[in-house]
């Protein structure tokens, strides 16, 4: 068997000592290469696959509670409008118990008169201080020159009548025909007598 060179020994010798250096490298790094390839493959994992499916299902999630809230505000806007016209309607009775109330004391002081309740079917846009339309005629025994109250005091005189209808004459009107007798309350508890000619 022919014997190896010397060049040839410190070859090998140089090989074996790379060797079993790079292996003992590696055997001590071998940890921190492995961490470097699972974190590779987790940022790859994560932009490839879980992201996309993560912000998918949250886009879906958010498009459903959008959905959701749409719901529930049309809900809210209905009985938020419901509520309005329940208070509407409770103002309306408020105030038309407001105004029997002092209807009732307002007949306490006309005891002699002729009283017929109606109301008022229409008033002229045009003329809107001189002349309404109310739901009492012939058939309720009103007359022309009949005066007309409300709860808050004379209102008109009756101009013309029909059957089930009447004219009145406001106040306000600047055509009113006839003078009318009135008493003013002071403040000091006294009234003043005096004769209704025109109204500005």
């Amino acid at each position: 068997m022919k014997k190896l060179t010397r060049l040839q020994r410190i070859l090998i010798s140089a090989i074996l000592v790379v060797t079993l250096i790079g292996s003992l490298m590696l055997a001590l790094r071998q940890n921190t290469m492995t961490n470097i390839g699972y974190s590779a493959w987790t940022y790859i994992k994560y932009g490839l696959i879980d992201y996309p499916i993560t912000s998918l299902s949250n886009m879906i999630s958010d498009v459903s509670n959008l959905w959701h809230v749409y719901d529930d505000n049309v809900y809210l806007n209905e009985q938020l409008a419901t509520q309005r016209s329940y208070e509407t309607m409770y103002q309306d009775e408020r105030n038309k118990n407001r105004e029997l109330e002092k209807l009732l004391n307002l007949q306490g002081g006309m005891e002699e008169a002729l009283r017929v309740n109606c109301s008022v079917l229409s008033r002229p846009v045009q003329n809107w201080n001189q002349s309404v339309t109310l739901s009492a005629g012939k058939n309720q025994d009103i007359e022309e020159n009949m005066l007309v109250t409300s709860s808050e005091g004379a209102v008109g005189l009756i101009e013309h009548v029909e059957t089930t209808t009447s004219q009145v004459r406001l106040l306000t009107s600047p055509e009113l025909r006839n003078d009318i007798a009135i008493q003013i309350a002071l403040d000091d508890g006294t009234n003043v007598e005096g004769i209704l000619q025109s109204y500005d």
